[in-house]
């Protein structure tokens, strides 16, 4: 039964995680054309575009996780046992979706800066 709940969790905050993830490749490929283009602004709007689009959206799912946790593990299942696993392990994962969803965004918006590591280089914008 406590496999089956996990199962159940994992799930459903994977499935979760993939829009940010989604959100995280393109802003990454936005704020790396805006650098390209010299545009400050253009690289500062996309990247808080994108923090924002996955932020909000695992916000909106933490509420949803955290709310009805119930339902959402009987749509996997009827057996009360397994729904009774599921539920709190739903719970812990609805904690934890808003900051998984800044993180890998964020991460994004980063590597579309070029900065991967503590030591990369700070951007240096052209003039003129």
């Amino acid at each position: 039964m406590p496999l089956a709940g996990h199962e159940i969790a994992l799930n459903c905050v994977s499935f979760t995680f993939m829009v940010p993830f989604a959100v995280s490749a393109a802003g990454t490929v936005r704020v790396g054309q805006a650098v390209g283009r010299g545009s400050a602004a253009d690289a500062r709007a996309s990247g808080w575009a994108a923090i924002l689009l996955g932020a909000g959206f695992m916000l909106c799912m933490a509420v949803l996780l955290a709310t009805v946790p119930g339902t959402i593990a009987r749509w996997f299942t009827h057996d009360a046992a397994v729904v009774g696993a599921a539920v709190p392990l739903l719970m812990v994962g609805g904690a934890f979706q808003f900051f998984d969803g800044v993180q890998v965004t964020a991460t994004g918006v980063l590597r579309g800066l070029a900065i991967t590591s503590p030591d990369s280089p700070p951007i240096c914008w052209a003039t003129g």
